[in-house]
């Protein structure tokens, strides 16, 4: 039996139709897609026993062995003891074992006049093509022309096992499957209704269309109608989830496990790049939580086919996040120095929870103008950069450094970072264009960090730099991608800020400071300096003949002395609420344009040896 081929990054294939499961090693297509799938067996390591029965109705437990799976038998066909035909698959450990049993869906079934014979076919085409279209339907009838015969219970068991192989449902939650599945009409019907109640306006922001299509592919609603449980080939969302580190909706939530983490692949041995993707991704997958989703899917009122998806969805996303926990696991056992690089998302991910508790009313501030920003009016942009000053300034006030790169840093990083991006805008929306490019030019600087999961996947990519400076053969290496996708912040402040918006620099060393109004004039001191007097002849030398025709001399220019001359940079005009702390002495750094020279502070030192900031972006470091 031909084995699923995975891409490079386990980039899944499209399919031509709904597939019927993702197993815990394969993504099973439905006909027409050129792969077969592979029922499974184990759970990792050599060997192991069985374990026994999840109760039903219970959570997907926890992997038994922390090696990656060994190559599954695939499924056995023949006559048993009876002479009738059947269908074997092995359990994969960790998950239930099912025992034959009577299909309980058969009140449902419309066909009964499969024999035997069709009746394995039928089930041997689920197992190898996938349980897509009318292939879940031809089986479960086929086992119900005679339920409690011993061959039709064993060949039911073949049904419901590879079901659990593959989502990690437990014996209830895949009949329920099956029985939805059995409803045509309603099925069909409830995959209109769930996709044609997801829609947004046209004036929707392109972070609420990108999430409402993360919830229409969640679903399935897409060309080939595949949910996105058992079809991975999903955009990523990240980005825009971490911004501002807020709570996510349970639905996003298992979307994005399952978006991040690629199919577990039995065969072989799980790269350290898919490694790397789960244990940024650990600590959603960690939070997932069956109650609170089954609560929240509850509230969305949805059909058979909406909740039976959503039921299967998580399943697989929590089955997927356990079996590379269980990978991790073995991963440390081999090499130590796993353990700590391991825990890190999880001190991480709660270090921004607690950020995002103890900071909630600037955040909030913040996040309520981002969706003023991106939403339909222009005007409503306006009249907000007072207001929104007053949150940023006493978090850039508070910035302890010595040096600018250090400040840059802490401008791109933690709270800081999702305040300054929200200033950067406004600024741009309300006519203060001049001072949004200067923050644009500053987060330039440095890696940008707003959330927890930029937050995990720098703290985990310099782990990795770090270990490998001692140890040059560790074998996981910092060339992952970090694979966000959200807000093009410099594409959104392009569209905002005036044309004429641009500007440069002026330093020097402060002389005094002239208030006018509202604003601030800056003198700069005049500096006195001694310089080479040259005297110049010219040579009989061609230097160039010029697009006139005019032949230029070389000079032949020699010092005959010295002489002093003053240098003075010209004044600046920066606004009074930008020129704290600034005084005589301070060697200032102004971004400044037009021949008025209006501008804002940069950076402004304490002195010309630049070994103390006393303020940055127009803000007093107190």
């Amino acid at each position: 039996m031909k084995k699923l081929a995975l891409s490079a990054f386990l980039v899944l294939t499209s399919c031509a139709q709904m597939m019927g499961a993702v197993g815990a090693d394969t993504n099973p297509s439905g006909s027409g897609s050129g792969h077969e799938k592979t029922a499974t067996t184990g759970g990792g390591g050599s060997g192991g026993t069985t374990p026994e029965p999840t109760k039903t109705g219970g959570d997907t437990p926890e992997p038994v062995a922390a090696k990656p799976d060994p190559t599954p038998p695939p499924p056995t066909g023949g006559k048993d003891a009876e002479g009738d035909d059947i269908v074997v698959v092995a359990p994969r450990i960790g998950l239930e074992v099912i025992k034959p049993f009577a299909a309980p869906w058969c009140d449902l079934a419309k066909d009964k006049g499969y024999s035997v014979g069709a009746m394995a076919r039928a089930i041997q085409r689920g197992l190898k093509e996938g349980w897509g279209g009318s292939v879940m339907l031809e089986a479960g009838e086929a086992v119900c022309v005679t339920p409690g015969a011993p061959g039709y219970m064993k060949n039911t068991m073949a049904i419901v096992q590879d079901w659990v192989n593959m989502t990690g449902q437990t014996k209830a939650e895949a009949v329920e499957s099956i029985r939805a599945r059995m409803q045509k009409e309603a099925w069909e019907a409830g995959y209109a209704a769930t996709c044609n109640s997801m829609t947004v306006s046209g004036e929707a922001s392109d972070e609420d269309k990108a999430l409402n299509e993360a919830r229409r592919r969640f679903f399935g609603c897409n060309y080939h109608k595949v949910p996105q449980w058992s079809e991975n080939n999903t955009d990523s969302i990240r980005g825009y989830l971490d911004f501002g580190a807020g709570p996510v909706d349970p639905v996003l939530q298992v979307y994005e496990v399952r978006q991040c983490l690629f199919n577990y692949s039995a065969d072989r041995n799980p790269q350290y790049t898919d490694v790397f993707n789960w244990a940024v991704c650990s600590p959603v997958g960690n939070r997932l939580d069956k109650a609170a989703f089954d609560k929240h899917v509850a509230g969305l009122k949805l059909d058979l086919y909406g909740r039976t998806i959503a039921r299967e969805s998580f399943a697989v996303a929590k089955m997927l996040h356990l079996r590379y926990a269980g990978t991790a696991k073995g991963m440390i056992q081999q090499e130590p120095a796993f353990k700590a690089l391991f825990e890190i998302p999880e001190k991480e991910w709660t270090k921004w929870e607690k950020l995002r508790v103890d900071h909630k009313a600037a955040i909030d501030a913040a996040m309520a103008y981002h969706k003023l920003f991106f939403g339909p009016s222009k005007n409503a942009r306006k009249g907000c950069f007072e207001n929104l000053r007053k949150v940023w300034a006493p978090y850039i006030a508070k910035i302890k450094v010595t040096d600018l790169q250090a400040a840059r840093t802490a401008l791109t990083h933690e709270v800081n970072s999702i305040l300054t991006i929200e200033m950067m805008l406004c600024s741009a929306a309300d006519g203060q264009s001049l001072f949004a490019n200067l923050i644009s030019r500053e987060l330039g600087y440095s890696r940008f960090v707003s959330g927890p999961r930029t937050g995990t996947y720098w703290a985990m990519i310099d782990a990795i730099v770090e270990i490998i400076a001692d140890r040059e053969s560790f074998p996981m290496r910092p060339k992952q991608s970090l694979g966000h996708v959200g807000v093009n912040f410099n594409t959104a402040l392009s569209y905002a800020r005036d044309n004429d918006s641009f500007g440069g620099d002026a330093e020097s060393v402060i002389d005094k400071l002239q208030p006018t109004g509202d604003d601030v004039k800056i003198i700069f001191i005049k500096t006195k300096m001694m310089v080479d007097e040259l005297s110049c002849k010219q040579t009989n030398k061609i230097s160039r003949i010029n697009d006139s025709g005019i032949v230029e001399y070389q000079s032949d220019c020699r010092p005959v002395g010295k002489k002093e001359v003053t240098l003075q940079e010209e004044p600046v005009i920066i606004p009074a609420w930008a020129a704290g702390g600034l005084k005589k002495g301070n060697l200032g750094s102004f971004f400044i344009k037009g021949p008025d020279r209006r501008g804002f502070p940069a950076t402004v030192w304490a002195d010309k040896d630049k070994k103390s900031i006393v303020n940055y972006l127009g803000v007093e470091l107190k």
